[in-house]
């Protein structure tokens, strides 16, 4: 890491963290608002993820890191990242602990790999969409869903992360409506997976996630985002531009219909017009995963029961008369 609050450049491995049963293993990722490190829990005998507030005199940064760890207590979810408890160091600095898992964002292995399988990547964003679900359910629009949130373990479990600028409606853990963190006319997220209303700063709902998941579906299937450019170009785009079509990307896949008429819902620029429910999209790229997977599974059997056979005019069959005055023209041929 290069730089971490002060309160935290002196850990070493096997250092208690601030007093507490945890041992300090390393850093795993250092942001603008926040540090993360591994650490492991003495007293259960397991290692954890101790996400923990930079900056301590900020106090909406405070109560949106706080707000996080509320929401993520709450929610349960196999597709998101399971907090086992929140607290306050010693120093002041809030903190939350969660699960550790290993595997690589997806935005990682879209690096990594370019664009992926149909299947694959239905089955991926299926396990997103269930996530996202449980959390529209509980009030809570991620605002933030982009490959680098997406975490895939390596038994290919999805896992959503960071909910740090989440917009929780109502706050379960106070029992009350959870108050504005966000200016008014403020711009919240990432340029390249924003929804038209973020881009806008107006009212955001469980659609601007799942127009954010489009996006996410597109740039895993081409390989790239529908929309390129600074981050105040992609914002014109996302208002005004319509997307590129996946065959207009990737002309050397064929991409089913019904696969194509998803992505275009999920980006459609009125809010309105999008899918309203999650659970619904996933059940469909479900179906189609298992389509793609069964195609797959018969193209291969064919190819492995085909038996080779000898053609008629092979230069290497025997000739039915021999004449040994032409043979060897006859087998040049």
């Amino acid at each position: 890491m290069n730089r971490h609050n002060d309160v935290f450049d002196a850990l070493r491995e096997g250092d208690h963290v601030l007093g507490t049963d945890y041992a300090f293993v390393r850093w795993l990722g250092s942001g603008a608002q926040s540090v993360v490190m591994l650490a492991f829990d003495r007293y259960l005998g397991r290692n954890v993820v101790i996400k923990v507030l930079r900056d301590v005199f900020s106090e909406v940064g405070t109560r949106r890191f706080e707000q996080e760890g509320r929401v993520l207590v709450t929610l349960r979810h196999r597709a998101i990242v399971p907090v086992f408890h929140t607290g306050v160091f010693r120093t002041g600095h809030p903190y939350f602990v969660m699960e550790a898992i290993e595997g690589e964002t997806l935005g990682a292995a879209l690096k990594r790999r370019g664009a992926f399988p149909q299947a694959e990547a239905c089955s991926i964003i299926g396990q997103l969409l269930d996530g996202l679900d449980v959390a529209h359910q509980q009030g809570v629009i991620h605002r933030d869903v982009k490959p680098s949130n997406v975490f895939l373990t390596h038994d290919g479990v999805v896992k959503l992360l960071d909910f740090g600028i989440a917009k929780v409606q109502y706050d379960k853990a106070l029992a009350q409506p959870s108050g504005p963190l966000t200016t008014a006319g403020a711009v919240l997220g990432t340029a390249t997976y924003m929804s038209p209303e973020q881009a806008q700063a107006t009212i955001v709902g469980p659609a601007c996630d799942l127009y954010s998941v489009g996006v996410v579906l597109f740039s895993l299937l081409t390989g790239r985002a529908p929309f390129v450019g600074d981050p105040y170009e992609l914002m014109l785009h996302h208002v005004s531009s319509p997307p590129p079509r996946l065959s207009e990307i990737r002309r050397d896949v064929t991409f089913s219909p019904e696969l194509e008429g998803i992505v275009g819902q999920l980006l459609k620029k009125n809010p309105a017009e999008r899918p309203q429910r999650a659970a619904d999209i996933a059940d469909l790229l479900r179906a189609i995963a298992r389509r793609e997977q069964s195609a797959l599974r018969i193209s291969l059997d064919q190819v492995s029961t085909d038996e080779p056979t000898l053609a008629t005019n092979s230069p290497f069959q025997a000739p039915s008369r021999i004449n040994p005055a032409n043979d060897q023209t006859e087998l040049m041929r």
